[in-house]
């Protein structure tokens, strides 16, 4: 439990906060980009963050990753061409709310997914690492 909590201390840091909102925002941005994917923008950001510590350096790749995952669907559901690959099913049920006046309506459903899907996933990564490396 104690690591635990030297975790959380290590994320609520000042400056790894500010480098965990950059990742979500580039992350946004670049998965919003068709022909762009959270992996080519984690290898392009590789020589920013070769640099920094460790923790610093994942908590920002991590942010991209999951933030430019979900960015995908922005032009999705508003322009129906995904702007990364686990966007493509978006682009089925939220291109067709967005021609009905829902667009506001499908981004939302389509964050509350993203976190809804990516807390347990953590959590259960989190848990299958400690059963397994106790």
């Amino acid at each position: 439990m104690e690591a635990v909590v030297e975790g959380l201390a290590l994320l609520v840091d000042p400056f790894n906060v500010m480098l965990i909102l950059s990742g979500v925002l580039i992350g946004v941005m670049v998965g919003a980009l068709p022909g762009l994917s959270s992996p080519m923008a984690i290898a392009l950001l590789i020589p920013f963050t070769i640099q920094l510590d460790p923790v610093p350096a994942i908590s920002m790749m991590a942010a991209l990753y999951c933030a430019g995952t979900f960015g995908g669907s922005i032009t999705a559901i508003l322009i129906n061409a995904p702007g990364a690959p686990p966007a493509a099913a978006t682009a089925l049920d939220g291109y067709p709310m967005a021609k009905k006046g829902q667009p506001g309506r499908a981004l939302g459903l389509a964050t509350v997914s993203s976190v809804t899907g990516g807390r347990p996933s953590a959590r259960q990564g989190w848990t299958y690492k400690h059963m397994r490396y106790p």
